[in-house]
């Protein structure tokens, strides 16, 4: 399984855990961890709302990082 981020010059399309091909007219990113996309969402400068469990976000902003609580 890897991680692939599918992403355009100003937002994310995907980011998931596959072993399938993915065919698309987007970038794609593949890494064996997760936080390896991140960092490519961050050096972008993307927007990205990420959901770590029922309760918790991770906000992707202007290159930073912010953990909520609640959307």
């Amino acid at each position: 399984m890897i991680w692939r981020l599918i992403y355009n010059d100003s937002s994310i399309i995907d980011l998931l855990e596959t072993s399938d091909i993915t065919v698309t007219p987007y970038k794609i990113y593949e890494s064996l961890n997760i936080e390896d996309c991140f960092k490519v969402i961050d050096s972008n400068k993307l927007f990205f709302i990420y959901q770590i469990s029922d309760e918790e976000f991770i906000l992707f902003e202007n290159g930073t990082r912010t953990i909520i609580k609640e959307l």
